[in-house]
C-alpha cells in the first residue's frame, strides 16, 4: 500500500516485492507521470527496451521464416506435380507418335496392296482387249490407269514422318480410289 502521508513529503517510498524504492511521488503516477525505479540506470532501460523490440523482431522473423518454409514446401509439391504430369503427358506423346507411326505403315500396306491389285488388273489381257475396245479412254484416264508411263516412280513412304507420310498416303489413297472407280466404269460400260 502507498502512503499519502509520505507523498506530500516527497520522501522515498519502499515499493513492494523488494525491487527498489520509487523515486517518483506517487500521485505522480496516478496522473500519468513516469515512474523509475531506483538502481536501473536510463541505458538499461534503453537497452531492456531494445531487447524487448529485438524479441518481437525475433519472433516476426520466425514466423515469416515458418510462412515461407511452407510456402517452400508448397512449391516443392507442385514442382513435384508438375514433373509427373510433364512424364506422363511425355509418355501419353511417345504412344501418340507409336500409333501414327503403326497407322502409317499398316495404311502404306494397304494402299500398296490396292495398287499392286490395281496394277495386276491393268496388266490383264482380257483388261487390256476391253481398253483397245475401249474409244472412250482419254489421255486423263491413261494417265490415271498408267502412272509410270510417263516415268513417275513410286517411292516408299517413311513411316516416321508421320504427318508427310499422312499427306502422301492420302493422296496416294485418292489416286488409287480415282483409279478403281475408273475401272469400274471401263467394266459397267
Amino acid at each position: 500500500m502507498v502512503d499519502l502521508d509520505a507523498s506530500k513529503t516527497g520522501d522515498s517510498i519502499p515499493q513492494e516485492g523488494g525491487r527498489g524504492k520509487l523515486n517518483e511521488n506517487p500521485m505522480n503516477l496516478l496522473q500519468g507521470g513516469e515512474r523509475t525505479v531506483a538502481g536501473v540506470s536510463p541505458e538499461q532501460k534503453v537497452k531492456k527496451r531494445k531487447a524487448s523490440k529485438c524479441g518481437k523482431r525475433v519472433k516476426k522473423r520466425e514466423s515469416k521464416r515458418m510462412v515461407l518454409r511452407a510456402i517452400v514446401e508448397e512449391n516443392e509439391k507442385i514442382k513435384s506435380g508438375n514433373d509427373i504430369l510433364k512424364q506422363k503427358l511425355q509418355l501419353r506423346q511417345d504412344g501418340i507418335e507409336i500409333q501414327k507411326t503403326e497407322l502409317c505403315v499398316s495404311l502404306n500396306k494397304t494402299i500398296t496392296v490396292q495398287e499392286n491389285l490395281v496394277e495386276a488388273l491393268c496388266q490383264e489381257p482380257s483388261f487390256q482387249s476391253l481398253m483397245v475396245g475401249s474409244n472412250h479412254l482419254n489421255v486423263a484416264q491413261y494417265a490415271m490407269l498408267f502412272p509410270n508411263a510417263d516415268g513417275d516412280v513410286r517411292l516408299p513412304s517413311k513411316a516416321n514422318q508421320s504427318f508427310n507420310d499422312i499427306a502422301e498416303l492420302k493422296h496416294r489413297f485418292m489416286v488409287s480410289s480415282n483409279k478403281i472407280e475408273l475401272l469400274c466404269q471401263m467394266i459397267i460400260k
